[in-house]
């Protein structure tokens, strides 16, 4: 590494301790190609995997989620990443602030999908936050313009990778778009997920959620209100598709799957205002789960409704037993 590109990645990992709040190590010589300084000025780069210790808890907030418009803030210790930012930009300054979250200390911004509801409105955040993006190439091109006034932001999403004290895995989602994902967090034994937009559940995606404590899950429609609601029949045929969204009775039978027993904290989210509501998704969950022999009043499982014009906030503390697969995909032999 010459005297110029050292100095580079100091100040790139100075940026980096900035937003994290913890300094990134020294770079062997030998662990990555080093690109010409003047690229290396331009674009950010990834952040170094830092050992990531027990954090005191792992924070999941959804300042929107709906139909209409979607974020998540994932927050543990002094890093904090959003999920996708599909509500104005006012809107998400407002209701970081209102978490104690200042926009432009952010480490990063998750996209799960190119799709209006969930990147409404990013360009006018980047616009104002030097904030990095997390994309992989399909979503990334997919986003047309944004993509491309903002391509020195991007950086590559990973199968698994470290940002601050956040572990964060990406999994695959059956949905109509480019290269749909979903996310994983672990904050030290404590493990969480965001999981919207996927037609079905498929064995990759229940891997990726088992262990989970503190999961936002699709509960997106009523087939009842969608067979007969106003959505003409294209429509209808795409939501309910396996490359749609899920069903209150899909959500609830993953849940089901999902409790084995330990504290599990859910946000319903991506609830559809027409083909859906608050009660439709309370009594389906709660029917499935008898199913199972499940009852929530008995059990340590617990569950808030997403809202599609608040923040709805949950909090799991570093408390549980530890757990060799926190983080870590689990081989399914059966799915729903």
């Amino acid at each position: 590494m010459t005297a110029a590109e050292e100095a580079l990645f100091r100040l790139a990992a100075d940026v980096a301790a900035s937003r994290t709040g913890r300094r990134m190590p020294p770079l062997a010589a030998d662990t990555r190609s080093q690109p010409p300084p003047s690229v290396a000025v331009a674009r950010p780069q990834p952040p170094v995997p830092v050992p990531c210790g027990p954090a005191p808890q792992l924070e999941m907030a959804t300042l929107a989620t709906s139909s209409k418009g979607n974020a998540t803030l994932v927050r543990a210790g002094s890093t904090a990443v959003l999920v996708d930012a599909g509500i104005s930009a006012r809107r998400l300054t407002e209701g970081l602030r209102g978490l104690g979250v200042e926009p432009a200390s952010l480490a990063g911004i998750f996209i799960t999908h190119e799709h209006s509801d969930h990147v409404a409105g990013l360009a006018t955040f980047l616009k104002r936050y030097d904030v990095p993006v997390y994309a992989n190439r399909a979503t990334w091109e997919a986003l047309g313009d944004i993509g491309v006034t903002y391509a020195r932001r991007r950086i590559p999403l990973a199968a698994e990778m470290t940002v601050g004290h956040l572990r964060i895995q990406r999994f695959a989602t059956s949905h109509d778009a480019a290269d749909p994902s979903g996310f994983t967090f672990c904050a030290g034994r404590v493990k969480g997920a965001v999981c919207t937009d996927l037609g079905v559940v498929t064995k990759s995606v229940a891997s990726a959620l088992a262990g989970a404590n503190l999961l936002v899950l699709e509960a997106n429609h009523d087939p009842d209100m969608l067979r007969t609601g106003p959505y003409v029949g294209y429509l209808k045929q795409r939501i309910a598709g396996p490359q749609g969204h899920l069903a209150n009775a899909q959500a609830a039978r993953l849940l089901a799957w999902l409790y084995r027993g330990q504290a599990l904290d859910v946000i319903w989210a991506h609830r559809s205002a027409t083909n859906n509501d608050v009660a439709k998704v309370q009594d389906t969950v709660i029917a499935e789960l008898a199913r199972e022999g499940i009852s929530p009043a008995q059990e340590s499982i617990h569950w808030q409704h997403g809202r599609p014009d608040g923040t709805v906030r949950m909090v799991v503390a570093d408390t549980v037993e530890e757990s060799e697969t926190c983080c870590e995909r689990v081989k399914i032999e059966s799915i729903l």
